[in-house]
């Protein structure tokens, strides 16, 4: 237990840099938008968010992969496209 007005006054500052720590890191998830900037602020959600971001990874590639088909198959489709009308062109007498 603490005695005399020394320890009491020791608490007091730990206490007040208890409450500084607290607000500066309430101050940088507000400023940052993010709850957790360092392994450090949350140990127990590390490994679920590493997993919701190999996720996002996953997500992007698929994202892209299609895009890129996308791309491929809108020329594969002009191409069939100019090939009809030439088709129809030689038809015609």
């Amino acid at each position: 237990m603490l005695r005399g007005p020394h320890a009491a006054s020791e608490k007091f500052l730990n206490d007040l840099a208890a409450i500084n720590n607290r607000m500066n890191r309430a101050q940088r998830e507000i400023t940052s938008g993010r709850r957790i900037n360092a392994a450090s602020d949350s140990p127990d959600e590390i490994s679920y968010l590493l997993s919701l971001r190999s996720e996002l990874g996953r997500t992007e590639q698929v994202q892209s992969n299609l895009s890129r088909v996308r791309t491929e198959v809108d020329s594969a489709e002009q191409a069939l496209g100019n090939a009809v009308v030439v088709l129809d062109r030689i038809q015609v007498p």
